[in-house]
């Protein structure tokens, strides 16, 4: 055949470049997020699984066995609004991502359900149900709908019987769905449309439970009850405590299990009552463990749910803070399971690797420590007090001591081998930044509070050296550090913006020392560094460069002659051939090749950046993989980033990322957990692997009938991926087997294939070949 168009060399250059980023021979993902903040509970024979805000666990209670399920395992999504087990097969209601439905053992155990291509109403699920006759309901913030048999039949929102569509709870009384939204109480009868159910509460109904013929709402964290026949009138009923409301209910016998607690969060006063016709309120709070917070009765219990027998499980969230976990009430008694797959909650402001390969994390709640088997939750020991928590930065030094800075309060070091405590100063001190340098002196960089010291070095044979602007500082406030060598520091003054520092070798001594900043031998002609380096980062590329992490992307210097000059800032991604995924810049850790890893609030990106000379002009060629969630990925809004970037991540929201020495090993600390990244070399080039591969029809004609193309030519899978000639991403298909269909002749947005040119992007095993589509009518 011969070719109708010349494939353009820069969509050529594209679509081959990124099998180098994809042809790791293992790239493995572990993912530790905080599965102690739980929302809902499904019972799995003589296990239960909970899921909330850090993805799923898996209770045993008779062994007391917990097992984490986070993206590393297959979740799509961190963040678990609802759950529920029905025969056999488990289904995950996320905040974002979707449905899924996992079948334990299976060869491929998860499905997930989307918008597009199954027809969700919303990839926001708030709420699932079981159908009486089958089917699995689902509420979102869009609608309702059911799946039957794998399939999804149809949905309800404000076109066929919502007002609101935004549906929080979901429940069976008889063949009759109860729904509860944002905007008060519907029933479905079978074969009809939802309709409001007269005299019921119209606030947002967060709960339902039915037992026998009554239905209970929570709504406004009062309880009301009706019989759906207008018998009730949904009085309110009398709560135990004056002064608290509903959390959560749920049917058990011929009564209910109730939370109640005060309104909102603080979880101070919560309670847990049974609740009969009969008997009226019991209360079997007594026992209930209070997990993190010693002042505390106990936590915000706000998701509950009744085994056959009795048993009952109740969890819940705390905004900003770890969990209560799950608790188990049997036998008269609770159990308390903490979950702390997580030690350190959620949001990660700090992460250091250790010389003796320890890693630190902070969160704003707690810190940890992961010695590469298991993680230990601080404070503990003798530093009990909550020093850890929300230090900006940490620092396990050489000689066996951590640093830690609670912000605004006591800067300190503890001697791990003797645990051993020594307070540095008392409150008042904002460390922004903890360093060590091959020397082995120790650096802090400080957020000026009154104290007239920017920079101070606590040295290896352990004096104290400090640095003020009569030394030499161009500012009191250093954001961020690099060591470019034995005797050159590279320092992010607020106000003052990037400075390289030479100290000649000699700490004690600014006399002979020599600065290069803006105007001062640092080249920045286009503007591109700014001066306000608050949210700015900072590393060093391991050959006297430098790699600037900002509001506004990622900036590159380097040295040049008698100075620094600046090269070129990379911003958000516009083209297939090079950009960031999300243009405001984290964190940056250089890598041992002089590549860096940047981190964003929408993902990572791996950046290496090669300048070349040719007849006197500098060219710039950008090497680039990102990865993000499917989340971040909506979120950047462009079609630049196809299903080859997304990986099992906590968050795309990346707030601090580390480098192992050997450049193999990446840590991430994210808004919803840590992940570590692992990788071996790429894979040997084997271009036979897809060079005989083949498409047809081709040309495809719409005119003939011609409704998939088809893959020949070789015996193993591939991925495609189709473009159009503008490198705008048209469609992308899961595994194909030789001889499967390759593309449906749709786009990704359900319609068909207008006539023109495609091309198709086939890879396997890491390995990618491209072939051109004609499509005529």
């Amino acid at each position: 055949m011969s070719k109708q168009h010349s494939l353009p060399l820069l969509l050529l250059a594209m679509l081959l470049s990124t099998s180098a980023a994809t042809s790791r021979a293992e790239d493995h993902w572990s993912v530790w997020a905080d599965p102690s903040r739980v929302r809902a509970f499904a019972l799995d024979g003589d296990a239960v699984w909970a899921g909330g805000r850090g993805g799923l666990v898996r209770i045993t209670p008779a062994t007391g066995d917990v097992e984490a399920v986070t993206t590393a395992e297959g979740l799509a999504g961190i963040d678990v609004m609802d759950l529920l087990m029905q025969d056999g097969e488990l289904w995950v209601a996320m905040a974002t991502e979707g449905l899924q439905r996992y079948r334990p053992g299976a060869a491929d155990p998860w499905f997930r359900f989307q918008t597009f291509p199954q027809g969700l109403a919303s990839d926001a699920v708030q709420c699932l149900a079981g159908g009486p006759a089958g089917g699995v309901w689902y509420g979102s913030d869009k609608g309702y709908g059911v799946i039957v048999d794998g399939q999804h039949q149809r949905l309800w929102n404000e076109l066929n019987g919502l007002s609101n569509p935004d549906v929080r709870a979901l429940a069976f009384a008889g063949d009759t769905l109860v729904v509860g939204t944002a905007a008060g109480l519907y029933r479905m009868d079978p074969g009809a449309n939802p309709v409001a159910v007269a005299g019921a509460p119209t606030s947002t109904i967060t709960d339902v439970a039915v037992v026998a013929d009554s239905v209970w709402v929570v709504a406004g964290g009062a309880l009301h009850r009706d019989r759906l026949a207008g018998t009730d009138a949904w009085q309110a009923l009398a709560l135990p405590v004056a002064g608290l409301e509903v959390k959560a209910l749920a049917a058990v016998g011929e009564g209910l299990v109730v939370t109640l607690g005060e309104s909102g969060t603080s979880g101070r006063a919560d309670r847990v009552f049974l609740y009969s016709a009969g008997a009226g309120w019991t209360d079997i709070s007594a026992g209930l463990p209070n997990n993190f917070y010693p002042a505390y009765s106990t936590l915000a219990y706000d998701a509950v749910l009744a085994g056959p027998g009795g048993d009952i499980w109740v969890g819940g969230t705390v905004d900003g803070a770890l969990g209560p976990g799950a608790v188990h009430y049997a036998g008269g008694s609770w159990t308390h399971h903490p979950l702390n797959a997580s030690p350190a909650g959620a949001e990660y402001n700090s992460m250091a690797l250790a010389p003796s390969g320890n890693l630190w994390a902070n969160s704003t709640v707690a810190g940890a420590m992961f010695d590469g088997q298991r993680w230990t939750r601080y404070p503990s020991g003798s530093f009990s007090g909550g020093v850890p928590r929300f230090s900006l930065d940490v620092l396990e030094d050489s000689q066996g001591w951590v640093w830690f800075n609670r912000y605004t309060h006591r800067f300190l070091r503890v001697e791990l081998s003797s645990l051993t405590e020594e307070i540095i100063t008392g409150d008042g001190v904002s460390i922004t930044r903890m360093l060590e340098d091959a020397q082995g002196n120790r650096w802090f960089c400080r957020d000026n509070n009154d104290v007239q010291t920017g920079l101070s070095v606590f040295t290896a044979d352990d004096t104290w050296i400090h640095y003020d602007l009569g030394s030499g500082l161009p500012s009191l406030t250093i954001d961020d550090i690099a060591f470019l060598s034995t005797r050159r520091v590279a320092l992010l003054c607020r106000g003052a913006g990037l400075w390289i520092w030479d100290h000649a070798g000699t700490l004690d001594n600014t006399d002979d020392d020599t600065w290069w900043g803006e105007g001062a031998g640092l080249e920045d002609d286009d503007g591109l560094l700014e001066a306000g380096t608050l949210f700015s980062s900072l590393t060093d590329d391991r050959r006297g460069g430098l790699w600037v992490g900002q509001g506004n992307g990622l900036v590159r210097v380097v040295p040049s002659s008698g100075g620094y000059r600046v090269v070129t800032r990379l911003g958000a991604k516009t083209t297939f051939t090079d950009g960031l995924i999300g243009v405001s810049v984290a964190c940056v850790a250089g890598a041992p090749d002089g590549s860096v890893w940047v981190g964003t609030d929408l993902g990572l990106t791996h950046a290496a950046l090669t300048i070349e000379n040719s007849g006197g002009q500098e060219l710039l060629r950008w090497t680039l993989q990102s990865y993000t969630t499917e989340t971040g990925r909506q979120q950047a809004g462009t079609d630049l980033f196809g299903s080859e970037t997304l990986a099992p991540l906590p968050s795309g929201n990346v707030r601090r990322v580390l480098v192992g020495d050997d450049g193999d090993t990446i840590w991430l600390g994210t808004t919803s957990g840590v992940a570590r990244l692992t990788f071996s070399p790429d894979a040997a080039p084997d271009p036979s692997l897809v060079d005989a591969a083949w498409i047809y029809p081709n040309p495809a004609r719409l005119a003939l009938g011609h409704q998939a193309v088809r893959l020949g030519g070789i015996e193993q899978p591939v991925t495609a991926t189709v473009y159009n000639l503008e490198g705008q991403l048209v469609k992308e298909s899961g595994e194909v087997q030789p001889g499967g269909v390759l593309w449906d002749m749709t786009t990704r947005f359900g319609s068909r294939a207008v006539s023109g040119t495609y091309i198709l992007r086939l890879e396997t095993q890491g390995h990618v070949a491209l072939r051109e589509l004609v499509v005529v009518r």
